[in-house]
């Protein structure tokens, strides 16, 4: 399992999770995030009301999620 994979889990297409909530998951730190970020698993979409920065899922993060 690669390192990534708590956080590519948690993922459907399409659907849109806060940075915040990414971070709650054990684990899961600030530079393993930004690292997916990097790697292009994961894209800034929008944010919410509060300002809150909500990430979708890529087709390459789908592809590394799901082999």
């Amino acid at each position: 399992m690669n390192k990534f994979y708590k956080i590519l889990v948690m993922f459907q297409r399409g659907e849109k999770i806060t940075r915040s909530r990414l971070l709650r998951i054990n684990g899961v730190t600030t530079e393993l995030l930004d690292s997916c970020i990097e790697q292009g698993l994961l894209m800034e979409i929008d944010k919410t009301d509060f300002g809150e920065i909500r990430y979708i899922i890529t087709e390459k993060g789908i592809s590394i999620r799901d082999n």
